[in-house]
C-alpha cells in the first residue's frame, strides 16, 4: 500500500512539473487582447454550459410526456439527455482549460 502510495506521488509530481512548463509556454502565445476577449466571454460560456445541461435534465425527466414514434421508448430522450450533458460539461472544460491558460494560473 505504502509503495502504490509513493508511485501514484511520484507521478502526480511529475505530471504537476510537466503541466506547469507546458502551460508556461502556452501564456506566450496568447496576447492581452486575447486574454480580454475570453473574459467578456468567460460568462456566457458557462451560462451556455449550465444551460445546455439543464435542458438536458429537463428532456431527460420528461421524456414520458414528450410524443414517441412506433415502436420508440421513453429511453431515446435519455440518450438526447447524456447528448446535452455531454455537450455543456465539454463547453464548461473547454473554458476551464482557457481560463488557467489565460489567467497564467
Amino acid at each position: 500500500m505504502i509503495s502504490f502510495l509513493f508511485i501514484v506521488f511520484i507521478i502526480y509530481e511529475k505530471i504537476g512539473n510537466g503541466l506547469g512548463r507546458a502551460t508556461q509556454s502556452l501564456h506566450e502565445n496568447y496576447d492581452t487582447k486575447e486574454k480580454e476577449q475570453f473574459d467578456e466571454k468567460f460568462s456566457i460560456r458557462v451560462a451556455v454550459g449550465v444551460g445546455a445541461i439543464l435542458i438536458g435534465f429537463l428532456i431527460g425527466m420528461n421524456g414520458e410526456n414528450f410524443p414517441m414514434a412506433v415502436g420508440m421508448t421513453e429511453d431515446f430522450y435519455y440518450g438526447i439527455f447524456m447528448v446535452f450533458v455531454a455537450a455543456g460539461a465539454g463547453v464548461l472544460v473547454h473554458t476551464g482549460i482557457v481560463a488557467l491558460i489565460c489567467k497564467n494560473y
